[in-house]
């Protein structure tokens, strides 16, 4: 099967024999596994133990093998989650972004972009590549991101894959809901950061000269929030600019703000999945309350696009051929969660 540039359609089928050792051990979890939250709260925990077992050893692993495995993990415990790679890196050059991913809501979809960026160990503070210029050129990587997603009428985040249990903490005070989330420390092996404070924080980096491209974690830290909270979050995750007991996003306003209809349901999967990636944007001190709500509402949508629910060859080129966007600037993966009781094809 291709996608009708000569690109053969992708579907990894075997874990990697490790990771699949490591998502044994997060098994352990008191969550179910078969529930998208429970699910990846359980392949971060393994992921963050599996590259904390390779940076013990000197092992480094790419950001793709760990996507790939991630998401087959994930297609692997949950009967509603399903993606497809189609294959080819240029639109992971050209974009920065590796996922696309569709969650279903009891009325509408929300559709996002993720690129995936690990960290590194080679120092004595983590750091992540977040200052990469793309093509060797002036560009930054997040800066493109922003640019494709923002035509195709999409927010995106960054997805940082850490080391855990090797004496660091990824995320400070993510969670202003003391006692709402059972979290392990260990789910931090996968956080998530807004595009907009990966430019940012990466500016600054290249504002310091030189061929820095490095942002350490004590940099990161602050924005970042386990990525499970953009699937599994309870129904009141808050804008983290504020204190504990200030304002909440997960309110019948925002709702409507949005673009969902009739009334709040806290629950629903694609608003508890908007309203974590707004708790992101909020956060950056540069992007309004206001321009948070645009960006990230124009990720809902009422249907979703023709090949999230058929895949196919004839389907992916028919919809490049009315899009905008070039094949190109496309992620290379895309990622479908239905609504319970939806199973996948």
């Amino acid at each position: 099967m291709t996608d009708g540039f000569g690109t053969t359609l992708l579907q990894p089928t075997q874990l990697n024999l490790e990771y699949t050792e490591h998502l044994a051990i997060a098994h352990d979890l008191d969550r179910d596994p078969a529930e998208l939250g429970g699910a990846l709260a359980q392949v971060s925990v393994a992921t963050g133990t599996w590259l904390a077992d390779r940076v013990n050893k000197a092992q480094p692993l790419r950001e793709t093998t760990v996507t790939d495995n991630l998401l087959t993990a994930l297609e692997q415990l949950v009967p509603t989650f399903t993606y497809v790679d189609l294959g080819g890196l240029a639109a992971e050059t050209r974009t920065g972004a590796d996922l696309e991913w569709w969650i279903e809501g009891r009325t509408r979809w929300f559709d996002f972009w993720v690129q995936a960026k690990r960290a590194f160990y080679t120092r004595p503070m983590p750091y992540y590549d977040l200052a990469y210029r793309v093509g060797g050129g002036s560009e930054l990587q997040s800066t493109r991101l922003i640019s494709a997603s923002r035509r195709a009428g999409v927010p995106a985040i960054h997805a940082l894959f850490n080391a855990t249990g090797i004496g660091f903490v990824y995320t400070a005070d993510a969670c202003e809901s003391p006692g709402l989330c059972d979290l392990p420390p260990a789910a931090e092996g996968v956080t998530a950061i807004s595009a907009r404070e990966a430019e940012r924080l990466g500016i600054e980096a290249a504002q310091r000269g030189g061929t820095v491209t490095e942002v350490d974690l004590a940099e990161v830290i602050d924005v970042a929030m386990p990525l499970t909270c953009l699937v599994g979050c309870p129904s009141s995750l808050p804008d983290r600019r504020h204190p504990p007991t200030g304002r909440h996003l997960a309110t019948q306003t925002v709702w409507e703000q949005l673009g969902f209809g009739g009334a709040l349901d806290p629950t629903d999967p694609a608003f508890v999945a908007a309203v974590a990636t707004l708790g992101l944007y909020a956060h950056d001190e540069t992007t309004t309350f206001e321009e948070a709500l645009a960006i990230v509402g124009e990720g809902v949508r009422s249907d979703p696009a023709d090949y999230v629910l058929d895949p196919s060859e004839e389907t992916i080129e028919a919809w490049l051929a009315r899009s905008d966007l070039p094949r190109s600037e496309w992620p290379r993966r895309v990622a479908v969660t239905r609504r319970e009781g939806d199973q996948r094809r």
